[in-house]
């Protein structure tokens, strides 16, 4: 297989996931009804707070897909911050006392992909 073959292919996966991962977040987005952290709770923060239990089996699953596009971006040398994961991981990084819950940041965050 030729490096433009390579290139093609890695390119349909990248679509393909930034499709998958549009549509999860968004049905998950729409289920943020509480003032909870919701599916913005990433697993590398609950580990650390050891609150595993709270993250979303939604969430675990984005994280994922978001790696493996996260590492395609890399190899297809396309900027990051283009991707719908590194939004969605801005929204996931608000902290503080006054930080908005999840359906605040839900709501915003569907606000900005126009969804």
């Amino acid at each position: 297989m030729g490096r433009a073959e390579q290139i093609r292919k890695r390119e349909q996966e990248l679509s393909s996931l930034e499709k998958e991962f549009r549509d999860l977040l968004i049905t998950a987005l729409k289920k943020c009804d509480d003032g909870g952290s919701g599916v913005f709770l990433l697993s590398q923060k609950a580990e650390k707070l050891g609150l595993n239990w709270l993250v979303w089996p939604v969430t675990r699953e984005l994280e994922a897909i978001g790696e493996r596009i996260r590492e395609l971006r890399i190899s297809l040398v396309m900027p990051l911050e283009e991707s719908l994961y590194e939004v969605f991981l801005k929204y996931c990084n608000i902290n503080g006392p006054n930080a908005p819950g999840g359906a605040k940041r839900a709501a915003a965050l569907l606000k900005e992909i126009g969804a």
